[in-house]
């Protein structure tokens, strides 16, 4: 799962789509503090940098922690899940204000509502 975040260089966000369809079976794309900018400009802009092939394994899920819900639902015994983007970040900025959200937290809730260890 990886949220892009606004007002990135295009170039960045190129490069970094490549490399992630590359590197991933299945990728999740979501909200990563896009400021002001046009989420699914963000998203088009992210999605350019990859193959036609490669976009087959993106979905693109708005809400970030529907996406987290959504990768633990496909996520597989062996299988390595990752949630990228936001590190250490407590907060979205999303046109001018900011919303509490915290990954880590977050993601500890949605293992304990499905009863699986942290």
């Amino acid at each position: 799962m990886f949220g892009n975040v606004g007002g990135g260089d295009y170039a960045e966000r190129v490069i970094l789509a490549k490399m992630l369809g590359e590197l991933f079976d299945q990728l999740i794309l979501t909200l990563d503090d896009p400021e002001d900018e046009d989420i699914w400009n963000n998203f088009n802009e992210f999605l350019s940098g990859m193959t036609s092939e490669t976009r087959q394994k993106v979905r693109i899920v708005l809400s970030r922690k529907e996406a987290m819900e959504k990768a633990l639902d496909e996520a597989r015994s062996g299988d390595l899940l990752l949630i990228l983007g936001r590190g250490n970040q407590r907060e979205f900025l999303i046109r001018g204000r900011s919303e509490v959200f915290d990954d880590v937290e977050e993601m500890k809730a949605l293992l304990k509502h499905r009863g699986l260890k942290q």
